[in-house]
């Protein structure tokens, strides 16, 4: 899941593989993944209406929230 606001922000985004647990080094040949980003399994690849909220509580919500100053 993905998510680019209309000003350019990129928010972190959520990686959906099939499967059912992640294995040790599994995304060990992605290049320059940050820290903030978050990662998924589920039986099919694809997102399910948990992983939407999850993806809205702990992603967009956090990092789309208006800068303070």
């Amino acid at each position: 899941i993905e998510c680019i606001s209309s000003g350019g922000q990129v928010l972190p985004p959520l990686i959906i593989n099939s499967g059912k647990i992640h294995t040790f080094g599994e995304f060990s040949h992605m290049q320059s993944i940050r820290n903030e980003w978050q990662f998924a399994k589920t039986a099919n690849g694809w997102t399910s209406n948990s992983l939407a909220i999850m993806w809205l509580e702990h992603i967009f919500d956090p990092h789309s929230k208006p800068a303070r100053g």
